[in-house]
């Protein structure tokens, strides 16, 4: 039989106001792990999660959010917990459920408005070489 552990890990980086508390719990659903995750008042994010030793390793791999175009971790930091957990993975908020919904809101309007400007400066310099182009045929 495998042996399961308990670890406590503290994220650091670009990690609050960016879903990482939906991140990590899709992370663990994926990996078979339980416990729960928060954020802290100083920018961190707070995970305790309970699994099978090869489980937690992948778990923590996951965690990186490599490749994600929002998320930027700068350091895990790993430490072993003796907490007990219940079955499942769960996100604590220390707000209210209306101000946390609010929030996530305005963060969806905020990166919108990013990609919207993105894809406008992508547009005005595609007009810009096509316009090159039609002066090179001439």
């Amino acid at each position: 039989m495998m042996a399961e552990r308990t670890i406590e890990i503290f994220i650091t980086g670009r990690v609050q106001r960016v879903g990482y508390r939906n991140f990590s719990k899709h992370c663990a659903i994926t990996c078979s792990i339980s416990g729960w995750t928060e954020n802290l008042p100083d920018g961190r994010v707070h995970i305790i999660a309970k699994g099978q030793d090869s489980d937690i390793d992948a778990f923590i791999d996951l965690l990186w959010a490599a490749g994600d175009p929002i998320i930027r971790v700068s350091h895990i930091d790993v430490h072993s917990a003796q907490v007990d957990i219940s079955p499942g993975f769960f996100i604590h908020s220390s707000k209210p459920p209306a101000e946390e919904m609010q929030a996530k809101v305005d963060l969806i309007i905020e990166y919108f408005r990013e990609v919207t400007k993105s894809q406008q400066k992508m547009v005005e310099k595609i007009e810009e070489l096509t316009e090159e182009l039609r002066l090179m045929k001439k």
